[in-house]
């Protein structure tokens, strides 16, 4: 797992930390079924169960998280193509 540094700048943190997630929501998705596309409810669940991997995405307030998974899902449709 890549360690992370205290992060200085809250932009900055928010990057690492979308770089990161996203790779691990990948990574699972690939696992699952290389051509499936996550709906909402499914990126939710990931990023939940990433919140335990990684503390600041836990430490997310609710506007952040919503803005996070918003990011997260344009992300993967656009890596599957909008169907």
């Amino acid at each position: 797992m890549t360690k992370l540094s205290p992060p200085t700048d809250p932009v900055e943190a928010l990057g690492e930390t979308y770089e990161l997630v996203l790779e691990r929501i990948l990574d699972r998705l690939r696992i699952r079924d290389p051509h499936h596309r996550a709906e909402a409810g499914e990126v939710d669940a990931l990023l939940e169960e990433l919140s335990r991997e990684f503390p600041r995405l836990a430490g997310l307030d609710d506007q952040a998280r919503k803005r996070l998974r918003e990011m997260l899902q344009r992300e993967l449709a656009a890596r599957h193509g909008a169907r």
